[in-house]
């Protein structure tokens, strides 16, 4: 029984500290977490050979995970990449980092563009609506002006090309799945 014990301190933090306690540091953790990993490197991607992007590298080098968790954060709890006219030098003043600093984020630490990100953070609210029933009080144009697209037409593009199938399609799978 005291092997069981011990074994069982050793292998369960919670039962040294508490559940809540544990499940704080988890919540904590989660918070300086990367959510999109695939997309971003804390490590230069291309090499920098501008010799204004050198000096900046030197500036921010400590701020790189920094940014890119301000920039998730922000995307994943506003609604700002939502608006149609939403910008770099927007995101720039809404986390009050120079715009110098993100479009270095963007150029050398992800493996997409700033627009290509935006539709990303768009998709991912297009399927979170679809999946909530936006579409039964709704039309799929109505969904694309909600996400921040200029049209139908792009709204479709970016959803295929994102998703594989088309949007009705992806409509119609999820609710075949709910029944």
């Amino acid at each position: 029984m005291w092997t069981f014990l011990y074994l069982k301190v050793i292998y369960s933090p919670e039962f040294l500290y508490g559940y809540d306690m544990f499940q704080n540091k988890i919540k904590e953790y989660n918070k300086h977490k990367i959510i999109f990993d695939n997309i971003w490197s804390t490590k230069t991607i291309i090499p920098v050979t501008n010799l204004q992007d050198k000096r900046l590298k030197e500036i921010i080098e400590g701020e790189i995970d920094n940014y890119i968790l301000c920039i998730e954060k922000l995307a994943l709890n506003k609604d700002l990449y939502f608006s149609e006219s939403f910008k770099i030098q927007d995101l720039s003043f809404k986390l009050d980092i120079p715009k110098s600093h993100i479009t270095y984020v963007f150029k050398y630490h992800s493996k997409i563009s700033f627009n290509d990100f935006k539709k990303i953070i768009r998709i991912k609210k297009v399927i979170h609506l679809i999946d909530d029933g936006y579409l039964k009080n709704n039309t799929f144009d109505a969904l694309a002006n909600e996400t921040g697209f200029a049209s139908y037409s792009a709204f479709f593009k970016t959803f295929k090309n994102s998703m594989g199938i088309s949007p009705k399609e992806y409509y119609v799978i999820r609710q075949q799945k709910l029944q």
